[in-house]
C-alpha cells in the first residue's frame, strides 16, 4: 500500500489512468477507484524501489491543488523579497493564471524578480499562449 496526501486522487483518476512516481521510475496503471473510501487499486508496470516523499505525476489529469500554499506565500514575501531574490522557480505550471497569481503576490517587486516555469502537464500545449504571451515577464 502506498499513501498519498492528495485527497481527491480517487475522484480524479479512472481505470487505465497512469500514475508516475519518483520522476517516472515507477509506472502504475489504475485498475479501479473507490471514491467513498478514497482508495485507488493499481498495477505496477515495472520494478523499482519507492522511497519516502517522492513526487507523483498524473499525466492528463487536472489536479485540484492551489498554485501557492500559504508557506510558499510566506517564504516569498517574508524571506525572498526582503533578501532581494532574483528568480522564482515554479514547478507544475498548468495555466496562465498560475503565473499571474505569483506576479500579483509579488506586487511592485514583480518587475525585478524573474519567474522560471517548469510546465509538467499536457495542458501546457493548450495554454501556452495564456502562460507565455499574456504574462511574458
Amino acid at each position: 500500500m502506498i499513501s498519498m496526501s492528495y485527497e481527491k486522487l480517487a475522484h480524479d483518476l479512472k481505470p487505465n489512468s497512469m500514475i508516475l512516481c519518483s520522476d517516472g521510475t515507477i509506472s502504475m496503471t489504475v485498475l479501479s477507484c473507490d471514491k467513498e473510501r478514497g482508495l485507488v487499486k493499481c498495477r505496477c508496470e515495472n520494478s523499482a524501489v519507492l522511497g519516502e516523499k517522492k513526487n507523483v505525476n498524473l499525466p492528463g489529469v487536472v489536479v485540484d491543488l492551489p498554485t501557492l500554499t500559504q508557506k510558499d506565500k510566506d517564504d516569498i514575501l517574508l524571506w525572498g523579497v526582503p533578501n532581494k531574490i532574483d528568480i522564482i522557480a515554479m514547478s507544475f505550471v498548468r495555466k496562465g493564471s498560475d503565473v499571474a497569481e505569483v506576479r500579483k503576490l509579488l506586487g511592485k517587486h514583480a518587475k525585478s524578480i524573474l519567474l522560471m516555469t517548469k510546465v509538467c502537464s499536457l495542458l501546457f500545449h493548450i495554454s501556452y499562449y495564456a502562460i507565455f504571451v499574456t504574462h511574458p515577464h
